[in-house]
C-alpha cells in the first residue's frame, strides 16, 4: 500500500459481493492479548482504527450496501466497512477461531491486494505490541 493515497479509490471485482457464491478464502492466524470485555472481532476492529486509521478509512469503490434501520442506504466505500461491516452488511473478514490467545481470521483470497497488505499490517502491528507489552512484565 506504499504510496497509495486517499485520492486513489480501490475498485473492488462484483464477483466479492455475490452472496450465496462460495469463495476461496485465505486464513491468517494472530496471537492476541487476553481479552477482556471485548469480543475478538471488537479488538481487532479497535485496534485496527486506532493504528491504521489512514488504511482503515481508504476509500474503495464496491457495489457492497448496509442499510440502517429506516432502509437508508449505507454504501460500503473504505476499507474497515468492506472487512468488518457496517449494520445490514456483514463484512468480508470472518473470525473462524480464537483459541490460545490466536485469532484465526479468513478473508477472500481474490480480495485486492490492499486488503491483503491491511491484514499483514494488523497482524505485524499487533503481535508486536504484544511482544512489547511482554518484554514489560
Amino acid at each position: 500500500m506504499e504510496g497509495l493515497t486517499m485520492a486513489e479509490i480501490v475498485e473492488f471485482p462484483d464477483e466479492l459481493e455475490e452472496y450465496g457464491v462460495e469463495v476461496e478464502k485465505k486464513e491468517v492466524i494472530i496471537e492476541v492479548p487476553s481479552l477482556v470485555g471485548v469480543t475478538d472481532e471488537e479488538y481487532l476492529r479497535m485496534f485496527a482504527k486506532s493504528y491504521l486509521r489512514k488504511k482503515y478509512f481508504q476509500k474503495i469503490k464496491t457495489k457492497a450496501v448496509g442499510h440502517t434501520e429506516k432502509n437508508g442506504k449505507i454504501f460500503i466505500n473504505i476499507v474497515g466497512g468492506w472487512l468488518f461491516g457496517v449494520p445490514g452488511y456483514r463484512g468480508r473478514l470472518t473470525i473462524k477461531e480464537f483459541k490460545d490467545n490466536k485469532v484465526t481470521l479468513q478473508f477472500p483470497v481474490e480480495s485486492p491486494e490492499i486488503i491483503h497488505q491491511f491484514i499483514d499490517e494488523l497482524k505485524q502491528k499487533i503481535e508486536a505490541k504484544l511482544l512489547k507489552n511482554n518484554q514489560k512484565h
